[in-house]
């Protein structure tokens, strides 16, 4: 194809073109290509560009918009205008020749179209992921905060078993120390019977009650003379006892 032997070149366009504020290596690096382009038809590849020129030639083309990268290969305006101006005229094969640009010059679009569908597609994937990533940092933190909550949970269970402290167990433990400090007696413990009986005394009364009548008792005529010898744990789970001292006296014991 003797027409295919050379391409048109304006000094002017080069001399006032976006070249012109390329390195001067890449300038060259440009000629080297445009005559490799030219050769190829218009049929060069990105690979094949980037390995006959160097990447970081290629890609200072790119970035200035001299050379365009379409899917695998890339397009060089000018020259490609001059491609399909040709008419190559040997064995009538004019038509051809122009039918082969055309569908050649339709599957370069068609390539730059689906290469702009892909990376617009590798966009929304990302996208997605990222909205993926984040949901699963919020549910594993969320997961992480349920474990925390649980082994807390867990962990006061735990201590609740090992040491059972209940209201009743702690005002049980307060009446035997009034009890003490208002007789001057000084009882260890309530007995489990004794315990069970305050259990039922509470169903009808309070611990207030409890402790207004060991007061009444502390102050009664009678107990003081028997050197409070009735004044025992068990004589204030009486509901008689109640009855008799709990409304009489509310001052605390000496």
């Amino acid at each position: 194809m003797e027409k295919l032997q050379w391409f048109k070149f304006s000094p002017t366009d080069w001399g006032l073109g976006k070249i012109q504020r390329c390195p001067e290596i890449t300038q060259a690096r440009y000629i080297r290509l445009c005559c490799l382009y030219w050769n190829k038809e218009g049929g060069l590849s990105y690979e094949d560009a980037e390995i006959d020129i160097e990447a970081e030639h290629l890609n200072i083309l790119v970035a200035k918009k001299i050379v365009e990268r379409v899917g695998d290969g890339i397009i060089i305006k000018f020259l490609d205008e001059q491609l399909s101006e040709i008419t190559i005229d040997c064995k009538g094969k004019s038509k051809a020749a122009k039918l082969r640009w055309e569908k050649y010059r339709a599957k370069k679009l068609d390539n730059n179209t689906s290469t702009d569908a892909v990376q617009e597609s590798n966009g929304a994937v990302q996208e997605s992921n990222g909205a993926l990533q984040k949901s699963n940092g919020a549910m594993q933190n969320d997961a992480e905060k349920r474990r925390e909550e649980e082994s807390r949970e867990d962990k006061s269970i735990k201590t609740n078993v090992e040491n059972p402290k209940t209201d009743f167990d702690f005002n049980i433990s307060k009446c035997l120390e009034f009890i003490n400090k208002a007789f001057g007696k000084q009882y260890r413990s309530i007995n489990a019977v004794t315990q069970k009986k305050y259990k039922e005394l509470l169903k009808q009364y309070g611990w207030r009650d409890v402790s207004s009548a060991i007061l009444a008792v502390k102050d009664d005529k009678f107990h003081i003379e028997s050197k409070y010898k009735y004044a025992t744990p068990e004589f204030f789970t009486r509901p008689k006892t109640m009855d008799m001292y709990a409304f009489s006296s509310i001052s605390e014991p000496a």
